[in-house]
């Protein structure tokens, strides 16, 4: 099998706007893999060739303090595959990024 983490990385936005924002990852089948701060996601897995797997992603603002009004958040999910620890450097390793913005308006 292959071992790959999925980490969330803050790219732009509002410090506090992006704290504030939850993150909850559901496989395919609804079993929850994370549930919690999107600045503190990290999922450790593995891939087998047999299984591939489908993700589903549900971002939420459960916080309606003022000083979240009109703010944006920007930031990376990232898939990386690793051989025997999450942060070795060097060797061979895949990594695909997924682009992500998030915004507030007025409530």
């Amino acid at each position: 099998s292959l071992h790959y983490r999925l980490k969330a990385e803050k790219t732009n936005g509002d410090d506090d706007f992006c704290s504030a924002l939850n993150i909850q990852v559901l496989r395919r089948n609804w079993s929850q893999r994370y549930n919690g701060n999107l600045m503190n996601l990290v999922v450790d897995s593995a891939l087998s060739n047999e299984t591939p797997e489908d993700w589903i992603f549900f971002v939420s603002l459960d916080n309606n303090n003022n000083n979240l009004k009109n703010k944006i958040c920007e930031f990376n999910l990232s898939f990386k595959t690793y051989r025997n620890s999450p942060d070795e450097q060097g060797g061979i390793f895949a990594k695909r990024v997924l682009n992500n913005s998030v915004s507030s308006s007025n409530w």
